[in-house]
């Protein structure tokens, strides 16, 4: 089965994506990776979805644990701890037919159904002769609008966790956890550690596949980041792909009504009235 335009051109795009990241050391393995998943996720996209809810047809794009450079340690915690791999996953997902449901009057705003990101940090940190393994997690990603919510949720966000981080707390020997509860401390010493929270959700513009790598690499490496936009080719790439989505989105941001779906803080509380 052919792919519609917006589909073939977006794995068109991510091929040539793939070529330039291949071309440096730094993201060989993150442009191999890139196609190798693409030509996975290619086949898998000639297969139309259906919501449940509306009975609209979509399709989608996953790209699983796509290696990339891990962050530079400045600021890391706990002391000690040695990065050993990063890696990024992305979901992407668009309706097949945007009639009776535009919303921004752009197509690629009005066609996307699911841009999920999330990122997956790890290492390792040695305490005597006990190793322990150590991960961080954050992601970008789409609400879904169907349920209400107590909470004020931006249609795009930007939150610490996620699935990959739910699943590392749930290992047998995590910290703080119950692994602890036979274990034998000093007890003069207090216990601390660091706690992290699901919120804030903080609104950002949506990142397809593209948007969403260049995004990983300008967090982890800067410099690296700032290197690859030297590279014609490679900008052009981010450039189509930013105008594509985020001009249409910070022009959505002046109108009332979108406002209230993009950022939801803004004027009395109101979570998701505007879909």
């Amino acid at each position: 089965m052919s792919l519609p335009i917006w589909w073939s051109s977006a794995f068109t795009e991510l091929e040539r994506l793939a070529i330039r990241l291949e071309a440096r050391s730094e993201t060989v393995h993150t442009g191999a990776a890139l196609r190798s998943e693409t030509s996975g996720a290619k086949a898998a996209a000639t297969q139309m979805l259906t919501d449940p809810d509306n009975n609209r047809r979509y399709r989608r794009m996953r790209l699983r644990n796509i290696p990339v450079p891990c962050p530079t340690n400045q600021g890391l915690h706990p002391t000690g701890a040695k990065l050993s791999a990063a890696t990024v996953s992305i979901v992407y997902e668009l309706w097949e037919e945007t009639n009776g449901f535009v919303r921004f009057n752009n197509d690629p705003l009005d066609r996307l159904r699911k841009a999920d990101m999330q990122v997956r940090v790890s290492g390792v940190v040695t305490y005597g002769s006990r190793t322990v393994s150590v991960e961080d997690h954050w992601r970008v990603d789409t609400h879904y609008f169907g349920q209400p919510s107590a909470d004020p949720h931006p249609w795009i966000h930007y939150q610490r966790g996620g699935h990959a981080q739910d699943e590392f707390a749930a290992i047998a020997g995590f910290l703080p956890g119950e692994c602890l509860t036979e274990s034998l401390f000093d007890p003069d010493v207090p216990l601390t550690g660091l706690m992290q929270s699901p919120a804030p959700r903080i609104a950002t513009p949506p990142l397809d596949p593209i948007c969403a790598i260049d995004f990983v690499l300008a967090q982890h490496r800067g410099s690296l980041w700032a290197n690859l936009w030297s590279d014609v080719d490679y900008a052009g790439l981010i450039k189509n792909a930013q105008n594509r989505l985020w001009e249409p989105w910070f022009a959505a941001l002046n109108d009332r009504q979108h406002r209230r779906h993009l950022m939801p803080f803004y004027g009395s509380p109101n979570p998701g009235a505007a879909r």
